[in-house]
């Protein structure tokens, strides 16, 4: 567990990559408290998902758990960043292009758990970026608490698996 100090900056860090967004125009500043999903401004012929992530990365908000270019949290990273399975020079990672590679993975886990937590606590949260993920879980945790039977978690976890399969190739 962190120390108060550090908890304090990295709240710090979340509140600030959150402002961020907001000036970026990715999140509306008026919407209220835990928001799930940041916001398309996709023309036609445009996916939302590559509008929101060309104008995320052209934001440039660094991750909150960053600190001196590294993971500070490398050992207890969330699951989303270790689905980046990046095989190329980490020196394209700062540019967004389609020569970087990943390996690839039989599904995408933080999307097969969003949909067994949801199915186990029979709720419909939609997975939420890192950066939203302090405001969401202050908003909304409340409905995932609580003690579940571990035998169904398993598996639900098994079930969901089985019908995300392979990603789509983009």
């Amino acid at each position: 567990k962190a120390e108060p100090t550090r908890r304090a900056e990295i709240r710090r860090r979340f509140k600030d990559a959150i402002q961020r967004l907001e000036r970026a125009g990715l999140l509306d500043p008026r919407a209220k408290k835990g928001r799930q999903a940041l916001l398309s401004t996709a023309a036609p012929g445009e996916s939302g998902w590559e509008n929101v992530s060309k104008r995320y990365f052209a934001a440039q908000i660094p991750c909150p758990f960053l600190e001196a270019e590294s993971c500070g949290i490398y050992a207890d990273r969330p699951l989303v960043c270790r689905e980046y399975n990046a095989v190329t020079p980490a020196a394209w990672c700062s540019e967004l292009s389609s020569r970087v590679e990943t390996a690839p993975r039989p599904a995408r886990m933080s999307e097969v758990l969003a949909e067994a937590a949801n199915a186990i606590a029979g709720t419909n949260h939609p997975c939420v970026p890192l950066t939203l993920s302090l405001e969401w879980s202050e908003a909304h945790g409340k409905t995932l608490a609580g003690s579940r039977d571990g035998e169904a978690m398993f598996w639900a976890l098994l079930d969901h698996m089985e019908t995300e399969g392979p990603p789509s190739e983009a």
